[in-house]
């Protein structure tokens, strides 16, 4: 059993807008960059969703005159991702409530709100990572590999392109990350391709935006200075010189996001413009919450407990993750 904390005796009159509207704030700053990398919030309405696609229609042959005219086939690929119950709740006994004079207790419980709206950016995370904590294991994509691998379901190249969406840099310098970021994430997706064999994606789509995540610490100045600084050193002459950018030249449009969510030096690219997200989440139930008191709980006429709840319903998948890349550095 839970112990009750100390409440103070201005909580519980505003302990109902103190914590949705806590949760509501940070989740409205938080969304605005992670749904440019995750399709957030798909409505559900089950147990579990089942999602379908097609691959890629046959493309046109020419049809020789004589011969019985082109046919092929293709199939449909569905995956499950199942709803999961997200809670959490403080007790309180209402005779420390009524008494405790600090009044800080409200400050300290909209941290339960502020840990629901970190949820699905925590989930995410995991994901990129293949670390569960709080999910009870990192699905699989819609298939059947791992979110970054370098071979697809049929054992071969991953989208048509050697390495897949798992790639090896080439070291954390300012240099290496130019050259991977130019010399293979870039011509990664410009290789990919559909089912078809076809070119996956469209000139808007990789002209548009990309997200970079990256752990926070000592290669950060590296990753600024690549691509967001205008003027880099470079050996141009036997003064060293300055050089232009080539990346900003090129217009690459480039967001380089530091987090302590991430270790290490493996980096992690996204298109934010595709349609297709790598990582989802999907809402079952929103965040709700309730307040037990001798007025509507047994429980509190009882045992002179008071509590104050929040739960939800969501759940979290991995679709065909070609918008993606990992940049795996030692």
């Amino acid at each position: 059993m839970t112990m009750p904390v100390i409440a103070g005796q201005s909580f519980a009159p505003g302990l109902r807008t103190e914590f949705l509207n806590t949760y509501a704030a940070l989740y409205d700053g938080i969304k605005g960059g992670l749904s440019k990398v995750m399709r957030l919030g798909i409505p559900s309405d089950k147990n579990q969703e089942t999602y379908f696609f097609w691959e890629a229609a046959p493309h046109v042959k020419r049809w020789i005159r004589g011969n019985t005219m082109p046919s092929k086939n293709f199939k449909g690929i569905s995956y499950v991702a199942p709803n999961y119950e997200w809670a959490q709740s403080i007790p309180w006994h209402f005779a420390d409530r009524q008494d405790d004079q600090t009044r800080s207790l409200p400050d300290q419980a909209r941290k339960m709100g502020k840990s629901f709206a970190l949820l699905e950016e925590r989930v995410f995370f995991e994901m990129v990572t293949g670390s569960a904590s709080l999910l009870p294991a990192i699905p699989n994509s819609a298939d059947g590999k791992a979110l970054f691998s370098t071979t697809g379901a049929d054992g071969g190249a991953r989208f048509g392109a050697t390495g897949g969406n798992s790639l090896t840099g080439t070291g954390v310098t300012v240099a290496a990350y130019q050259d991977d970021f130019l010399g293979q994430l870039m011509p990664q997706w410009r290789k990919m391709q559909d089912t078809e064999g076809q070119p996956l994606w469209d000139e808007n789509t990789l002209d548009g935006n990309v997200r970079i995540y990256f752990a926070a610490g000592a290669n950060e100045e590296n990753f600024k200075k690549c691509f967001a600084q205008g003027i880099v050193h470079s050996v141009l002459s036997a003064t060293g010189a300055g050089a232009t950018n080539v990346i900003l030249d090129a217009g690459y449009k480039v967001k380089a996001v530091p987090t302590q969510r991430l270790t290490g030096n493996s980096w992690y690219g996204f298109l934010e413009d595709a349609d297709v997200k790598a990582i989802f989440s999907q809402l079952r139930q929103p965040v709700s919450e309730i307040i037990a008191t001798f007025e509507n709980s047994d429980m509190t006429r009882a045992t002179g407990k008071e509590l104050f709840a929040m739960w939800a319903r969501f759940g979290f998948g991995i679709g065909t993750p070609y918008a993606a890349i990992k940049m795996t550095n030692s």
